[in-house]
């Protein structure tokens, strides 16, 4: 019974594992408490916020150039996520096309 629990458990996780990354990134991102910002807001990426607050002055680049590093595939990752905020390209189509 456990094994079967965990069988399923793992096959949601793998079928739905862009959603599982994007939750943990957005909890992670409640816990970064940065000085003119606050606390981080649940809907928004980690990536998105640390472009935001550097273009706001609040923060230096580097937890930017650091988050850019880790995507190095993506050119500019925390800019686009920070432009797929803007256009709210992160929501399910039902939300962005009524």
């Amino acid at each position: 019974m456990t094994a079967a629990i965990l069988l399923l458990a793992a096959l949601g996780l793998a079928a739905n594992a862009l959603q599982w990354l994007l939750a943990l990134d957005q909890w992670a991102n409640t816990y970064w408490h940065i000085e003119g910002d606050g606390w981080g807001m649940a809907d928004e990426a980690i990536s998105a916020r640390a472009f935001r607050c550097h273009l706001q002055n609040l923060i230096s680049d580097r937890p930017m150039r650091a988050i850019n590093l880790l995507f190095f595939w993506q050119e500019n990752h925390c800019y686009l996520a920070w432009r797929h905020e803007l256009d709210r390209r992160q929501l399910p189509d039902h939300y962005r096309n009524p």
